[in-house]
């Protein structure tokens, strides 16, 4: 499901293409990790803070508090059933927390294990003056 919260900008500055892949990345994990239920990116822009929020939220397999502090090195999975349940390298989360540091989005993430996550990205908005 992809939900647009308005006002939304028309456009935003920022690099598309490390853009679409965090956004792919985060997609393309809670899909994996989601076997039945959903999966929804939220769209929406609080504009008092300048900031415009994409949340991925699934209600797949959740990450337990511990695991979750592992979740962006490379090669590392929750845990080795979900490696062989799931397939993958490891390296989708790792990426796509080096690319938000390059643009200087903040990524917050959320889960309950056998409940599903939430990762939201909350990106600064710059406005051009006329």
């Amino acid at each position: 499901n992809v939900r647009r919260q308005p006002p939304l900008p028309v456009h935003i500055i920022s690099d598309p293409v490390k853009l679409k892949q965090i956004l792919y990345n985060l997609c393309n994990n809670a899909i994996k990790y989601t076997e039945k239920g959903t999966v929804s990116l939220n769209i929406s822009c609080n504009t008092n803070a300048r900031q415009i929020h994409f949340d991925i939220v699934d209600n797949g397999i959740g990450v337990n508090e511990k695991d979750l502090q592992h979740i962006f090195e490379p090669f590392v999975q929750a845990d080795n059933s979900a490696t062989r349940k799931f397939g993958g390298t490891g390296l989708g989360l790792s990426v796509t927390d080096h690319l938000t540091k390059i643009l200087n989005i903040e990524l917050k993430i959320k889960s309950i294990p056998d409940k599903g996550s939430n990762f939201t990205l909350i990106i600064p908005l710059y406005f051009q003056d006329n």
